[in-house]
């Protein structure tokens, strides 16, 4: 075991060492941590770095290497926090040694050595130029123990920022960053990408954007950006989380927007018609109309439908979806209806201009007809009371039998063929008068009229063949003549 002890002697000689440090001024450093060591096996007793080793008092001695053979004081380790470039190295002893200065990188790769092996100092340390150095390893390799009272470390540490404002933009198939690069830095040589942990790539200093392709829709996904520089050092990195899009939907599978305002409308006992809205959509191909769930049909682009063919007085549901060229079909909108009960329950209108005529013990009636295609006859009444038995199919009628000087309230109504009646018409008053027409009544019947007239006809129908064929004849003969005359 090389073991490495503090001595308390007086150093009489130093050795300096200069190397160059890029243009940035220098300053004195101290190891973060130092070691008794075997073979640079970082594992030795802790040592203070006593601060007379950087004062510049070559008079004190402030460690003392036991000799080779002593293996229990003869080396130790120093430990920087981030790799320096050395500016100038002073390292003071006494009396004629045996020293060896062995300089390692981050990755405990030696980076070559320096032997002392005269008081003072020694040869300069050019193999080191423009290194990064993050271990130094000093040994006594002479039979005597060396007295050491300098070991200045003048240099500047090497500046290792992180990548910094890095963004994110994604999509549902790819997820691209831009950052900035500690470019002003010349030791920067590379930025690191690493993906859920995993390195994906190097890129080039000059480099500040990346997209990566490889990603799957609405999914999230965590990169880290890390700066390289060239003493081989990598910062711990910036990490940016993001979810990449959603996939969007295929246009040829987004069914077209629903119909509005789906109304009901002229219901009867056996049919409907349903109204609507249609979308703006500039892909619609048809309509489907549902009764019940069921489809009833599909009809070009409409917005009326007539439904027949229903069941009186019975409850219904309707559907109504438009369908776009590629089959997708929009919402059902959906309303319900019942048809009628199958009676007709609507009355005729009360019928209009009913005058009333005074006679002798009469009155005479006469009014508008009615124009329902359903109107079966009318009813008339004196007083409230109806004057017939059956619809009257005229638009007159004779009320007889009355008392001259009397008043009469008389008024109609007109009835359908389902038997419903309209309101009656305003009340007319009528008074029959001796100065009136009377009623012409006979006791014939008409099929006494009837064989009357027949007889008649039979009597005298020479006479009026006579009367006719007499005129003709000379008529006929004057033509004849003037024919022959021309």
């Amino acid at each position: 075991m090389k073991k490495f002890v503090p001595i308390f002697l007086i150093l009489i000689m130093s050795i300096f060492i200069f190397l160059p440090v890029y243009g940035v001024s220098a300053a004195t450093v101290k190891p973060s941590s130092m070691f008794t060591t075997t073979d640079f096996v970082l594992d030795g007793t802790p040592l203070p770095y006593t601060a007379g080793l950087s004062d510049g008092n070559t008079t004190k001695v402030q460690y003392t290497l036991g000799a080779i053979s002593d293996t229990t004081n003869d080396s130790v380790v120093m430990v920087f926090d981030e790799t320096i470039k050395l500016n100038k190295l002073n390292v003071g002893f006494l009396s004629t040694v045996d020293l060896k200065l062995t300089a390692y990188d981050a990755n405990k790769q030696s980076l070559g050595s320096v032997k002392f092996v005269t008081t003072g100092i020694k040869s300069a340390i050019e193999s080191w130029k423009g290194k990064d150095i993050k271990f130094l390893y000093l040994e006594n390799l002479s039979s005597s123990s060396a007295s050491v009272t300098e070991f200045l470390i003048d240099s500047v540490s090497i500046a290792h920022p992180e990548i910094s404002n890095v963004l994110s933009t994604v999509t549902d198939k790819s997820f691209s960053m831009t950052w900035n690069t500690p470019k002003d830095n010349p030791n920067f040589i590379q930025t690191n990408i690493y993906k859920n942990g995993t390195k994906i790539a190097n890129v080039a200093k000059e480099i500040d954007v990346w997209k990566d392709d490889d990603v799957l829709p609405n999914t999230s996904y965590t990169y880290k950006l890390t700066a390289v520089y060239d003493d081989g050092f990598e910062t711990s990195g910036v990490n940016i989380t993001d979810i990449t899009s959603a996939e969007p939907p295929d246009p040829s599978k987004i069914p077209p927007s629903n119909v509005t305002d789906l109304a009901v409308s002229n219901i009867t006992d056996t049919s409907l018609e349903l109204g609507w809205l249609n979308p703006d959509d500039d892909d619609l191909d048809k309509i489907n109309i549902y009764k019940n769930g069921t489809l009833l049909e599909s009809i070009p682009v409409n917005s009326m439908y007539k439904v027949i063919g229903l069941t009186p007085n019975t409850s219904y549901t309707f559907s109504v979806s438009a369908v776009d060229t590629d089959g997708n079909e929009g919402t059902k909108q959906t309303t319900t209806a019942t048809t009628l009960d199958g009676k007709d329950n609507v009355a005729p209108d009360a019928p209009k201009g009913l005058t009333v005529e005074a006679g002798n013990k009469v009155l005479y009636l006469k009014w508008n007809k009615n124009l329902e295609d359903d109107l079966l006859g009318y009813n008339v009444f004196v007083n409230g009371v109806k004057q017939n038995t059956i619809p009257i199919k005229n638009t007159f009628f004779t009320i007889a039998d009355l008392s001259n000087g009397t008043d009469y309230n008389v008024s109609i109504s007109a009835v359908d063929t389902s038997s419903n009646e309209s309101p009656r018409t305003t009340e007319k008053q009528g008074i029959p008068n001796e100065d009136g027409m009377p009623l012409l009544s006979t006791d014939y019947d008409l099929i006494d009229v009837a064989k009357g007239v027949e007889n008649w006809f039979s009597s005298f129908w020479l006479i009026i063949a006579f009367a006719i064929a007499i005129p003709l004849s000379f008529y006929i003969a004057s033509r004849i003549k003037l024919m022959f005359l021309e």
